[in-house]
């Protein structure tokens, strides 16, 4: 039927669907704004490529009318998508080093806020503890904590060094 509709009145899909009563229009953009995000999440399955972050904050307004979280999109693009082959390869020279908050660790975390494990994680990260001693510690599934630690890394919120985190001066 909706088929029908767009060849006879020569119309897009969705024009098709709320002309035909089927969904309205917001129903529409939700529907359309999964999609897209469902799009872009498949880059993480990408074998080969690279990207990267943009200092740009509005560069998706500027590129889609919808509106979307790149931060949560590629956390959530990671934690989904990767395999946890690549993950654990991409993170095994890091057992040994010190786990220090990123320079775009607040602002980024506070697009992340819905996300418990992201932030029970972030919250742990004091640049005293190798990442091996925050596996040991967690209380995550192991996959979840790996994807999740990848993830914010890949997000500059948690780095990793070679150089223990002065300790933090006590409050008096």
């Amino acid at each position: 039927q909706c088929l029908d509709f767009m060849v006879t009145q020569c119309c897009q899909q969705g024009e098709a669907l709320i002309k035909l009563g089927i969904l309205d229009h917001d129903r529409l953009y939700e529907l359309l704004r999964k999609q897209l995000e469902e799009r872009v999440m498949e880059i993480f399955r990408w074998d080969s490529g690279e990207y990267c972050l943009f200092a740009d904050k509005d560069i998706i307004n500027r590129l889609t009318t919808f509106q979307l979280n790149p931060v949560a999109l590629i956390y959530m693009g990671v934690r989904s998508r990767y395999s946890i082959e690549a993950v654990v390869m991409e993170l095994d020279e890091s057992l040994r080093k010190f786990v220090w908050l990123g320079d775009g660790a607040s602002e980024r975390m506070s697009a992340l806020q819905l996300y418990q494990d992201a932030m029970g994680i972030s919250e742990t990260v004091t640049g005293q503890r190798r990442f091996a001693e925050m596996i040991a510690l967690c209380n995550m599934e192991l996959t979840n904590f790996l994807r999740c630690a990848y993830a914010l890394m890949i997000l500059d919120i948690i780095r990793f060094s070679d150089e223990m985190a002065p300790e933090a001066s006590q409050p008096d």
